[in-house]
């Protein structure tokens, strides 16, 4: 009886020892799995985005003017976009910038945005109409709205038909990127 409960442990061991390794090679595919479906991807380019000026929102409270900055990532590749947009202003149909730069939105550093083929990604744009009476505005009318990518820089345009200000006051602002159009 004694040979046979120390082969009974040994065997409950040999078991147990199988189970662990199992488990791990489990966790470690699953692992695996992930980071390759959610993984590295690199930074989005201009070329395999289109930017568009989305829809408008309002608030009742509010003079200013929302709008949805969207990103469609065209390419067959997984890309990723974090932060701001950089350097957004209004622009004339050459590309040429009409005035200052927009303000960024205050928030928190945002994690990155994984856009899979097709997926959007979006960042809020506010105008602020009022600042057209400020002093130093000079009011004139864009056709565009350059976007510099986050982290390369590269310019990124969209249809943007607007009475913006020519001068020294900032009518606009950008809100971080993020998942979904």
């Amino acid at each position: 009886m004694n040979n046979l409960s120390r082969r009974g442990v040994a065997t409950a061991a040999t078991v147990l020892a199988t189970a662990a390794v199992s488990l791990t090679w489990a966790a470690s595919s699953a692992s695996a799995a992930t980071a390759m479906h959610n993984g590295p991807f690199p930074a989005c380019s201009a070329s395999n985005l289109e930017v568009r000026v989305g829809s408008v929102h309002g608030t009742p409270h509010s003079h200013d003017v929302t709008y949805s900055l969207d990103f469609s990532n065209t390419s067959r590749y997984a890309c990723t976009l974090r932060g701001y947009p950089e350097n957004v202003g209004a622009a004339d149909y050459r590309g040429h910038r009409i005035g200052l730069p927009a303000a960024r939105i205050p928030g928190a550093p945002s994690s990155p945005v994984v856009l899979m083929q097709g997926q959007t990604a979006h960042s809020r744009l506010v105008y602020n109409p009022d600042a057209l009476r400020a002093h130093g505005c000079r009011p004139t009318y864009s056709a565009l709205l350059v976007a510099g990518l986050p982290e390369s820089g590269q310019p990124a345009r969209a249809n943007f038909s607007q009475e913006v200000c020519s001068g020294h006051v900032v009518d606009l602002s950008i809100g971080q990127l993020q998942q979904g159009a």
